[in-house]
């Protein structure tokens, strides 16, 4: 299994404010890979989202809370889950704080309407 690095745990952690970015609430989290690993997904910031619900299980799959919408067409159209084909950076994501923003490197987010 993949570990998202310290760098970009921390990076994600403060942008997220301790708080699920799909819905705010307090979670617990799990970092996310918006494009999944086995899509050609990288463990980068832009590529992250600390969401609440529980994980993969025994069974595989992820199934509860913002990290199960993740996972469904829902999580998709809200740029939490990102095909194999495109670049995460280049998808915004609906996110609690923010409203629609471009993920960045750095761990903070632009406003889709600064890029368009």
């Amino acid at each position: 299994m993949s570990k998202f690095p310290q760098e970009v745990r921390d990076k994600v952690a403060h942008r997220s404010q301790l708080r699920c970015e799909g819905c705010g609430g307090p979670g617990p989290l799990e970092l996310h890979h918006r494009q999944y690993r086995s899509r050609g997904g990288k463990d980068t910031v832009e590529n992250a989202l600390a969401l609440c619900g529980a994980g993969a299980g025994m069974f595989g799959g992820n199934h509860s809370g913002c990290h199960g919408r993740a996972h469904t067409a829902e999580g998709e159209a809200l740029g939490w889950s990102v095909r194999s084909r495109f670049d995460p950076a280049t998808i915004p994501v609906e996110h609690f704080l923010f409203g629609r923003v471009y993920l960045c490197e750095d761990g903070t987010t632009t406003a889709e309407t600064e890029t368009t």
